[in-house]
């Protein structure tokens, strides 16, 4: 039995009540339309739901393109979703994709962009060419990813001349934190043979094997002859940091002290 459709008309589906449920039609441009009818609430169904079967589309030998005009979810309907077959050697390319949920990847996974991802679980023995990951992450469980801080505190106010001194200012760490780096500058350069130097501390002991000093005339620590070193970099949570001036400037005492503290912390 052979049925003709002319003039763009569509063939129509229809319920045992008489409704319109769907149609498929042709397009003036030639694509065949299978659609359920608006509002229908009806699905399109390839295959049988009660029976395991290979569905196919196109030919062996021109890529098929699938469409999803709106956008809308491939879904496995709770069970397990493959994409490719390893015994045929498939590979599965994926563009600008974003995973909400876990990703877990059993073979090799390529990526030739930019992949950004919270936190990575595994051995890590596999990964090559991965500039972002230090090598002590491929001996370690997981890797917890971190965020950057500092934390900026004044020395003294903005004119009158610095003098030495013990807990000049305070604060107490609200995280514990890997300390990185620590600066410091002034608005006012110190001068003279004496450098202005700068000590501080995690709960009474000091955190620097080599102390924050300007040079003559320098407004900054980050152009002193002798940078400072960190002797402790883990700041506990809720530690009590102090700073201590030890020398001020012997002709100009320096003035606007402000201390800069660096560094990473678990998040």
């Amino acid at each position: 039995m052979k049925f003709k459709v002319i003039n763009g008309e569509p063939l129509q589906f229809h319920n045992q009540n008489g409704d319109l449920t769907g149609t498929i039609q042709i397009s003036s441009s030639g694509d065949m339309i299978i659609r359920p009818e608006s509002g229908s609430n009806n699905n399109i169904i390839i295959g049988d739901t009660t029976t395991t079967g290979t569905v196919e589309f196109g030919t062996t030998a021109s890529p098929v393109t699938l469409d999803l005009l709106g956008g809308g979810t491939i879904t496995s309907n709770g069970n397990t979703l493959t994409l490719g077959d390893a015994a045929s050697n498939d590979k599965v390319r994926i563009v600008n994709a974003i995973f909400s949920q876990s990703l877990q990847i059993t073979g090799s996974l390529r990526v030739s962009g930019s992949a950004y991802a919270q936190y990575f679980v595994g051995d890590g023995s596999g990964l090559t060419n991965v500039n972002a990951l230090s090598a002590s992450y491929a001996t370690t469980a997981s890797y917890v990813p971190t965020s950057p801080w500092f934390h900026t505190i004044a020395l003294s106010d903005l004119t009158t001349a610095l003098t030495t001194g013990t807990t000049k200012a305070y604060f107490r760490t609200p995280y514990a934190v890997t300390l990185t780096g620590v600066s410091a500058c002034v608005l006012t350069a110190p001068t003279g043979g004496t450098l202005l130097t700068i000590d501080i501390n995690e709960n009474g002991t000091t955190i620097l094997s080599t102390k924050l000093t300007f040079d003559a005339s320098e407004k900054t620590t980050t152009t002193a002859t002798t940078p400072a070193v960190i002797s402790d970099t883990a700041l506990a949570y809720d530690s009590e940091i102090t700073f201590d001036i030890d020398a001020v400037g012997s002709t100009i005492a320096g003035a606007g002290l402000l201390v800069t503290l660096t560094g990473t912390i678990s998040i």
